[in-house]
């Protein structure tokens, strides 16, 4: 979803610094070496800021998806502490460079170097770099969490704006092998529950569909189940997938809930296992689609909600 850069730690930063900062001084000596050093540093801490998204300004939906993946708070704080160090690392490099600019014009006295003026410099370099570097170890927690969250935020898809059915239901109902039926997306199947842990996302005559991963009908909803439950309350339609093997009370449970969030429409799996189960709903993926076409051109012509070309 957003393109993040690797976040390495405070100690990661110090040495990449320095050894641009080494690399500038041979040539030039210890002003170029304190720019280097602090430049690299001003880049490197401005495109984390950067990268992540302004999350006052981005769809509510990211809003809610960000904070089920991450510990919003701590992340939010983490960018904070960012830009203070930022901050607090350019008025580092603007006090110690002018020291350095005044030392350098009294390093000749009558056309010859003062004895001494080099070493003077380096001095400045090195308690230049010893503040940097301890305004960079405050915060190595903060870049190893934001680490952390970049590694979550970026396993979230990137949702058009367009009809979205959203497939609901228990933990191995079915749901992503009906979305690999449905549309051309391969999403993770196996035998066993909780296979999906995150969103993913399929297209078919311009309707978008989410495969989500399991929910089970309780109060407390954990981090990977809060997916599912953000991305039905943004749906145009809820396809609750329900399995004739699994408890039937459970499941009526999630079908009283999908209903209070939006517009449902039921699809029985499994049902070359179960060809006589009882449960009322759509049994094939040509059958729910032939439901869903209609639902999403009324959504088209009353709320203007697109369908893709």
């Amino acid at each position: 979803m957003w393109s993040i850069p690797p976040i390495h730690d405070a100690q990661w930063l110090i040495d990449q610094a320095l050894a641009q900062g080494r690399k500038a001084a041979v040539s030039k000596g210890e002003e170029a070496r304190l720019e280097a050093v602090g430049k690299y540093v001003d880049q490197y801490l401005g495109d984390i800021l950067d990268a992540f998204p302004k999350f006052d300004d981005i769809d509510e939906i990211y809003r809610e998806l960000a904070t089920a993946v991450t510990d919003y708070p701590h992340m939010r704080k983490s960018l904070g502490a960012v830009d203070w160090s930022k901050r607090k690392a350019h008025h580092l490099r603007l006090q110690y460079r002018a020291l350095m600019r005044r030392m350098s014009k009294k390093q000749t006295h009558f056309g010859k170097t003062v004895p001494g003026t080099h070493d003077a410099q380096q001095e400045v370099t090195r308690k230049y770099q010893g503040r940097l570097c301890s305004v960079l170890k405050q915060i190595d927690e903060n870049l190893v969490s934001l680490e952390v969250a970049r590694k979550a935020l970026r396993r979230l898809p990137e949702l058009k704006n367009a009809f979205t059915v959203v497939l609901f239901g228990m933990p191995n109902a079915g749901k992503s092998t009906l979305l690999g039926k449905l549309t051309t997306a391969t999403p993770e199947v196996q035998p066993y529950a909780f296979t999906t842990k995150s969103l993913n996302l399929g297209y078919v005559h311009g309707i978008q569909f989410i495969d989500t991963p399991g929910v089970l009908s309780r109060d407390h909803a954990n981090d990977i189940e809060l997916q599912a439950e953000i991305a039905a309350k943004h749906a145009d339609l809820i396809c609750l997938v329900l399995d004739p093997s699994m408890d039937d009370a459970e499941q009526k449970r999630l079908l009283v809930r999908a209903k209070s969030i939006a517009q449902v429409l039921v699809y029985v799996s499994k049902t070359d296992l179960y060809p006589d189960t009882p449960i009322d709903g759509v049994r094939s993926p040509e059958e729910l689609l032939a439901a869903i076409q209609p639902i999403a051109a009324e959504h088209v012509s009353v709320k203007g909600k697109p369908i893709l070309s």
